[in-house]
């Protein structure tokens, strides 16, 4: 055997030891972590202090259980108590959560090594006149949301949560159920990873993403999805009495956002059946008379001809018409009788197929739309 040959033999065994032991030693720390985890709800307090330091108020819990989960150990708080910034104001309570360490965070760009994870929440999403959002449905008020004291955790996860979204200026009024909500914390920067739909039977899921800069309020929006239900995702949202009553396929939205007003929008659609509903018009207002459309477009020596044609026919029922008698108002059909209340027509406009791009851009006289490659 040459030296060189030895040498690698030697490293070889060496790389061998050192793996086996470092498996060896996680496998203890694992175990020994298992046999301690019960035994963190005698140590409340620091489970408290280690909130109240990331949070930078005051928490208190109501009860502590440790164990080992599907992906590592988990800390199960009951009734989280968080001070508000504004001693005045009663505390954010959060009935359920947990404590998770991720050990494969650093596999993936959306998780974090410490996560908090909060499961059930019914939430309420409203924006005010000034334009700032509040949230509600946390027991202990109203709190808005620049000032949320989740935004201070590095990742929080929201599973199984219900979000009531509503903006009376843009007249929407919707509920959305989250199946997963990944929110990472870095400073003043957030990004938001969730797969959420409308709280509806049959809703399609759809795909959110966000990048947010606390500071001014800015950021970078995506929404979308494959094989849409529009009709369902629109479901009680409407655009000046118009709104979506068919339509199914990809649809994909990137907005920009600045100063939480947004500045621009991109969109890519690829659907098929699209309806759209644009309101109700007075059937009796638009349809023509019967008289007025047989006498349309005729000349003077035609309408002569027929004012003649229609004497000579009155004169020759006129004894008929005697004979017989005539009805009384009282004896009339409802059909014969004028309906006061006509009847509304919908206007409606369909395509079989709509495929294109299209861009909004907000200037100082308003919104543009350009659009390219639009087939329909």
């Amino acid at each position: 055997m040459t030296p060189w040959r030895r040498r690698l033999r030697r490293l070889r065994i060496t790389l061998t030891v050192g793996l086996a032991c470092l498996i060896i030693l996680a496998a203890v720390l694992v175990g020994l972590a298992r046999l301690l985890l019960p035994q963190v709800g005698l140590h409340k307090a620091r489970v408290e202090r280690f909130l109240s330091e990331q949070l930078q108020r005051p928490v208190s819990i109501d009860q502590v259980q440790g164990y080992w989960g599907d992906g590592g150990p988990l800390l199960r708080l009951d009734g989280v108590h968080v001070a508000a910034s504004d001693v005045r104001l009663p505390p954010l309570v959060i009935p359920q959560a947990e404590i998770g360490l991720d050990l494969g965070a650093w596999l993936g760009r959306n998780r974090h090594w410490s996560e908090f994870r909060i499961r059930g929440l019914d939430l309420r999403l409203e924006r005010g006149a000034d334009g700032r959002w509040q949230v509600s449905g946390l027991a202990g008020g109203d709190a808005e949301a620049g000032d949320n004291p989740l935004l201070s955790l590095g990742g929080v996860v929201l599973r199984d949560a219900r979000v009531h979204l509503v903006d009376a200026a843009r007249a929407i009024d919707a509920a959305l159920r989250i199946d997963e909500l990944r929110l990472i914390n870095r400073a003043n920067r957030h990004r938001i990873v969730a797969l959420l739909r409308r709280d509806t039977p049959g809703a399609t899921p759809l795909q959110f993403v966000a990048e947010i800069d606390r500071t001014d309020r800015s950021g970078d929006v995506y929404l979308g999805g494959e094989a849409v239900d529009l009709a369902n995702l629109t479901d009680g949202l409407s655009w000046d009495g118009r709104h979506l009553r068919t339509g199914h396929g990809r649809v994909q939205l990137w907005a920009r956002v600045e100063n939480a007003e947004p500045v621009s929008a991109h969109a890519a659609l690829d659907l098929d059946g699209v309806e759209l509903e644009l309101g109700a018009v007075d059937a009796g207002a638009s349809a023509e008379k019967p008289g007025e459309a047989a006498t349309a477009g005729k000349t003077g020596a035609d309408n002569a001809a027929v004012d003649k044609a229609a004497a000579d026919k009155a004169a020759a029922e006129k004894p008929t018409a005697k004979a017989a008698g005539e009805k009384s108002s009282a004896d009339k059909s409802p059909a014969d009788k004028p309906t006061a209340d006509k009847r509304a027509a919908v206007r409606t406009v369909g395509l079989a197929q709509l495929h294109g791009y299209a861009r909004w851009r907000r200037e100082a006289n308003g919104w543009t739309l350009d659009l390219a490659d639009l087939r329909a």
